[in-house]
């Protein structure tokens, strides 16, 4: 049965990720309606269509060309330590604690076309920074539209029961109205986006600027042994997000 659920929650990340593609050729609106469609589509086809790489040329909101992997500028960086760099790979907890190296990881994750998944962890941690009641309920419904109702073209992938927690605590709204919901998407980021980030391009350039030899990590050095990808996240007890964080 588990596995059942992880399938499903995957094709769903799939679903979305044509769906933003679709948008981002020419800003078309796909209504609820077509969303439960193509889901349906990929579900029985086993994911038949093939989704395009994240390199890929796209039009940017102005109409000019650019690429979906277009790496963050380095002025919004400023500059990076070697020993930072390296970090990143060594544990995902490390590279979320680190506000540059969520900038980075977020660039990553808008060339897989599933920033959404940052941008509600990040609001999540805001709102818990959050102690004026108007402001925390004002807070929680923006990221109730923007990231849990399925009408949002930025909705992140939350199990039915997740979602039922937070339509129950949406009656009475706390800093802690989507704590369920951050882990879900904190832990799908580890298992799922962060894998692939410590073995793409964009990560490896960023090494090799740093005078960090790639090679050296290749050998078993690199996150805990092995190659690259293998880094373990936060464990037992691990606090999500600095203080005030989510228990993992």
């Amino acid at each position: 049965m588990e596995g059942n659920v992880w399938e499903i929650e995957e094709l769903q990340e799939v679903t979305k990720r044509h769906i933003a593609f679709i948008h981002s050729q020419g800003g078309f609106h796909i209504c609820s309606e077509c969303i439960v469609y193509i889901y349906r589509f990929l579900y029985v086809g086993k994911c038949c269509l093939v989704m395009p790489q994240p390199n890929l040329s796209v039009k940017a909101p102005n109409g000019s060309l650019e690429s979906a992997n277009e790496f963050i500028k380095d002025e919004e960086l400023g500059s990076i330590s070697s020993t930072d760099v390296k970090s990143w790979g060594d544990s995902f907890e490390k590279l979320m604690n680190s506000e540059k190296g969520r900038k980075v990881f977020g660039s990553f994750l808008r060339g897989e076309y599933s920033e959404e998944n940052i941008l509600f962890w990040l609001a999540c941690e805001d709102l818990k920074k959050e102690r004026s009641p108007e402001l925390i309920e004002e807070k929680a419904r923006i990221i109730y539209e923007d990231y849990v109702s399925i009408l949002s073209p930025r909705e992140v992938s939350l199990d039915s029961r997740v979602r039922e927690i937070i339509n129950r605590n949406m009656i009475a709204p706390s800093q802690h109205t989507f704590d369920e919901a951050q882990l879900q998407i904190y832990t799908l980021m580890h298992r799922d986006s962060y894998p692939r980030f410590v073995n793409s391009p964009t990560y490896r350039e960023l090494l090799r600027n740093c005078g960090v030899p790639v090679d050296d990590f290749n050998s078993g050095s690199f996150g805990g042994g092995g190659s690259i990808g293998t880094a373990s996240g936060p464990g037992p007890g691990a606090v999500v997000g600095g203080a005030g964080g989510t228990q993992v």
